[in-house]
């Protein structure tokens, strides 16, 4: 714990000879110091570089003071450190001098305005997740399971063009307004993107150890060609190759 002679003694030149501003200040009983230059134009304020330092001193205290002996009463180029440790409590116990409200101390800058995203039920938002969560009224969705079953509810169960699909037939677009992006953040969407590449991968996989042999190719009336494939148990599939067509006749 310093002391407030101990205080004043390491700072006695500079108040003395009024060569820098001294901020002095408390931390519970210890007496602590500190010495700044004011910049040399006319507003005479702490350097700009220095102003973080000075805000988290009076952070630790509100009722610290700004020392000068050129400009401060109560000190003199004579004294002695048992002296100036009496002005420097003078000062500060009669808040004299303080450095919050002086001018010295420039007016933090107002932090710059947000620009308004966009408007749910009335109420500004500032970023699109933000917009996500409240439109859907809920936070992030972080379990791959609970992201697909979200995904499939918000499709209506994977429905789209008329057509209902499963998870790994269902298109996902990049058109923003198509779902289920817009009830998505990029970031789950994003996610959701990649478990649909890895169950169709593991869907590829699975129908490839089926075996597959091309039974015959088939053409119809309407122009349209089908093949016809066996898999090793004897199970058929039929693929469309060609889609119907012009006019057979």
């Amino acid at each position: 714990m310093a002391t407030l002679r101990k205080t004043a003694s390491e700072y006695a030149d500079e108040i003395r000879e009024g060569t820098a501003w001294v901020i002095v200040w408390k931390t519970d009983r210890s007496w602590n110091a500190q010495a700044f230059w004011l910049t040399c134009d006319k507003n005479e304020t702490f350097e700009e570089d220095d102003l973080p330092e000075v805000r988290e001193i009076l952070r630790q205290d509100p009722n610290a003071v700004m020392l000068n002996g050129y400009y401060c009463g109560h000190f003199g180029e004579d004294m002695t450190v048992d002296e100036l440790a009496a002005g420097i409590r003078w000062h500060y116990e009669n808040g004299c001098n303080r450095v919050n409200g002086s001018t010295a101390l420039p007016d933090e800058a107002p932090a710059p305005e947000l620009p308004v995203y966009g408007y749910v039920n009335g109420e500004p938002v500032y970023s699109r997740d933000e917009f996500v969560f409240k439109a859907r009224g809920r936070g992030p969705i972080e379990d791959d399971e609970e992201l697909i079953a979200f995904a499939e509810k918000v499709t209506g169960g994977w429905y789209n063009a008329g057509w209902r699909r499963s998870f790994t037939g269902y298109y996902l677009g990049d058109y923003a307004l198509d779902e289920p992006k817009r009830s998505l953040t990029a970031q789950e969407y994003a996610r959701l993107r990649e478990l649909q590449k890895q169950a169709q991968a593991a869907l590829k996989a699975a129908d490839e150890a089926r075996e597959w042999k091309l039974k015959g190719r088939y053409g119809y009336a309407d122009n349209s060609v089908e093949e016809v494939y066996v898999d090793k148990d004897g199970v058929e599939k039929r693929v469309m190759v060609v889609a119907p067509h012009g006019d057979a006749c």
